[in-house]
Parts: structure tokens; C-alpha cells; sequence
């Protein structure tokens, strides 16, 4: 994938304990594969972060399998939601990576795990990513207009507060860290309830996670957008917000800041922008926290 290692949504992991991530996942994509019948000769690691990837040949389709992200509690809810997004915007032709109308179309579970299957797109080096992601992102917000299904109210932002929980329940905080982190959240929940609570017309359909890791550039030059598992609801300076704190800590994308600040001119209101970076920074100091932890 093309994109940001930093601070993407999902943390780093001692290799030891990737491995073993690795490996279970491996078990669970092998477990689905035979239980579906499907003709692979070779299931290939392709990539571990939040999720493991596997290439399954002949069949050159993607078994994408919950990893670390497993410790949240709504990960089958959120891979069911990703499925259903990703199908309805495919079916609009959004620039999307789509699920595999080669498998059966759902999220499958096996010791734990989800296995979602994916068509595989070979990622490339393209010029212009940063414009290209962006108006790819945003010709996603006007597609997900019509999409009518049911979505929780920023996934991210409430997946980063149950990672504090996980972590405060094992002991995995100081007592100071602790404290300071209950005190973000307090505030941080009194003004996004405002938010919540005002123009429903500013609560829209969301990617969720909108950083450039969860991307791919197919070889004629288009960026598609994946990995919709924290699709959510909410406005839209949330999807915004992951774009900013990501190209603001990544070498790769900061001279592109400018472009996005002007992509976003229009559509953006930059009290609400900063609320919502405030709050990306939170659920990221978790996955921080938490990578450090294991």
C-alpha cells in the first residue's frame, strides 16, 4: 500500500508477538478457505498491520483477516459494516477497492477472526498521489450520500476510548497518564456531543479511518480507497481530520498540506476541524499506547 506506517490507526508490534498474530491469522484464512472449497493452491502473505493479508492463488483474490484490531469488542459488527459499504459504493462505481463476487459475500469468522475476501489490485507508485487520494475521498463522501444503511457515530473516536478502557483494566497506564487521558476524554465528549446534537444535515456517511495507508494505486494512476472497517457517521471534518494529523507527522505527504487545506476550503469549519483532529489524536495516542503495552 501506499501511504503512512505512522500512526495509522493501527500500532507496531514486537516481531515475536506479530508473528504470532501472523500465524493465527494464517490459521483462520487456511480454516475458510477449506471450509468454502475454494481451488487455492497457495495462500501468500502479502502484509500485517491492523489486519493480515494473504494472496490466494490461482485465484488472485485477497483474504483479509482481523489482527491486532481483534481487541476491540465490535470487530465482526465493524468487518459486516466495511462488507456492506464496500459493496454499495462498488456497485456505484466509487473508486473502491471490492470485495470478491468470486466467494461467498460476507465476513466469515473462524477462531475469533474475521476473513473478509477482496479483489487483489496490484499496488504501484503513482504521481500525485496526495491530490489524487483526495478527490478520490471525496468523490466517496458524494457517493456514500445515498448509502442508507445503519452506521455508529464516530467508530474511530469510540474504538480509541475502548482501547483506554482495555488498558486502564490491565493495568497498562500510570496512574498520572491515566488521569490526563479520562480528562481529554471528558472534554473531548462534552463538545463532540454538541456536535452531535446540532444539524443532523452535518451527520454524513464517513470512511472513518481516511489516512493514505488505506489506500492502493492501481498501475494506470487511480487511487482507491479500502479497509472500511471504522466506516462511522459524523461530519465530515472527522475524514478530514485523519488526512491532516497524518500528513502533518508524515514526512512522505507534509508538503501536500496545503493542497488539502485548499481541497477543504469549502467544506470545512475550522472549529469543528479541530475538534475532530483533537479526537483523531486521542484514538491514535491509544493504538500508541496499546502497541506499547504488548
Amino acid at each position: 500500500m501506499v501511504g503512512s506506517e505512522q500512526r495509522s490507526g493501527q500500532p507496531g508490534m514486537a516481531d515475536k508477538t506479530q508473528q504470532a498474530i501472523n500465524e493465527r491469522a494464517r490459521k483462520a484464512a487456511e480454516t475458510v478457505v477449506e471450509r468454502l472449497d475454494l481451488d487455492v493452491d497457495e495462500i501468500e502473505f502479502l502484509a500485517s498491520k491492523g489486519n493480515v493479508l494473504f494472496l490466494l492463488h490461482p485465484l488472485e483474490i485477497v483474504a483479509r483477516v482481523s489482527g491486532q484490531a481483534a481487541r476491540l469488542t465490535s470487530h465482526v459488527e465493524a468487518r459486516t459494516r466495511e462488507f456492506e459499504v464496500a459493496r454499495y459504493l462498488a456497485s456505484t462505481n466509487a473508486p473502491v477497492a471490492p470485495p470478491s463476487n468470486a466467494v461467498e459475500p460476507r465476513p466469515h469468522t473462524e477462531n475469533g477472526l474475521v476473513v473478509t475476501f477482496w479483489d487483489y489490485v496490484e499496488d504501484s507508485d503513482i504521481e500525485n498521489f496526495e491530490a489524487k487520494a483526495i478527490s478520490a475521498l471525496q468523490d466517496c463522501h458524494k457517493r456514500l450520500a445515498g448509502y442508507d444503511g445503519d452506521l455508529p457515530f464516530l467508530q474511530g473516536y469510540e474504538d480509541g476510548k475502548r482501547l483506554f478502557l482495555i488498558l486502564w483494566r490491565d493495568n497498562a497506564l500510570s496512574s498520572g497518564k491515566a488521569g490526563n487521558i479520562v480528562q481529554r476524554i471528558a472534554a473531548l465528549d462534552k463538545e463532540i456531543a454538541e456536535v452531535k446534537g446540532g444539524d443532523s444535515a452535518l451527520i454524513v456517511p464517513l470512511h472513518g479511518d481516511a489516512h493514505p495507508g488505506n489506500t492502493l494505486c492501481t498501475p494506470d494512476g487511480e487511487v482507491l480507497w479500502n479497509d472500511w472497517e471504522d466506516t462511522c457517521c459524523g461530519p465530515i471534518e472527522w475524514d478530514y481530520a485523519c488526512l491532516v494529523v497524518d500528513f502533518r507527522e508524515n514526512p512522505q505527504h507534509r508538503p501536500a498540506l496545503g493542497l488539502l487545506e485548499t481541497a477543504m476550503a469549502e467544506t470545512v469549519d475550522p472549529d469543528r476541524l479541530d475538534l475532530m483532529i483533537r479526537a483523531r489524536e486521542l484514538q491514535l495516542d491509544m493504538w500508541d499506547e496499546t502497541a506499547e503495552a504488548l
